[in-house]
């Protein structure tokens, strides 16, 4: 018996230990595993994913199954309507306003991969001053579109609508919305995706991939199988 005792604090120490290196690899050594993590740049510890939040959460057993893969995408081609611009082509700004009075919708392209999709997320920047109450985000899927020849008359069909979000962002905040319901069944192919929003009469102001700071191009994040 007296053996047994004085191995137990021996075994409890190397518990401990392993708990500390599972932690670790999957936060990563900065991380300090004392809380979650910032999305920097987009980028996450192994083991963990970038949620709606921008917050870096931990990976479900069941995603390791399901993620084999996963590409970020800029926009192949690229557009924006307002209602106070019918004829204006908005495609060469560096900023793009979204709802308000003047109803305005952001327009994008993107070529998937020829993969299984499991999730895919659009971010987007807030630029200035945004709306200080709610903007309701309303993604949808829409026709085929020519990003140098769209204005507010030749405005695409929607074709299918996706889950609302509301938001209120501060000026250089990233802006995520799940597109996953809408991109679904469409592998191998180029998508075109639109952004309208509702709430204030304000607009919500957001960087074009045409913006002076790289870091604030849209994208879309694809993890598929």
């Amino acid at each position: 018996m007296t053996r047994t005792h004085e191995h137990r604090p021996a075994l409890a120490r190397r518990r401990s230990l392993a708990l500390w290196a599972a932690c670790a690899v999957i936060l990563g050594a900065s991380a300090g595993c004392t809380g979650p993590e910032g999305c920097a740049e987009g980028a996450c510890p192994t083991g963990t994913r970038c949620g709606l939040s921008g917050v870096c959460g931990p990976l479900a057993e069941r995603d390791g199954f399901r993620f084999a893969q996963a590409d970020r995408l800029p926009p192949v081609d690229w557009g924006a309507t307002r209602a106070d611009a019918r004829g204006a082509s908005l495609r060469d700004v560096d900023r793009w306003l979204l709802g308000g009075s003047v109803k305005g919708r952001v327009h994008l392209a993107f070529r998937l991969p020829d993969r299984d999709l499991v999730e895919a997320v659009l971010t987007m920047f807030a630029a200035g001053e945004p709306p200080s109450v709610h903007t309701r985000l309303l993604p949808f899927r829409s026709a085929a579109f020519s990003g140098a020849e769209l204005d507010r008359q030749t405005a695409p069909r929607v074709r299918a609508r996706g889950h609302a979000r509301r938001v209120i962002p501060r000026a250089g905040d990233p802006v995520r919305i799940d597109l996953t319901p809408l991109l679904r069944d469409h592998r191998g192919e180029v998508v075109y995706v639109g952004l309208g929003a509702g709430g204030p009469d304000q607009p919500l102001l957001v960087s074009s991939p045409l913006a002076l700071d790289e870091n604030t191009h849209p994208y879309l994040d694809f993890r598929s199988r």
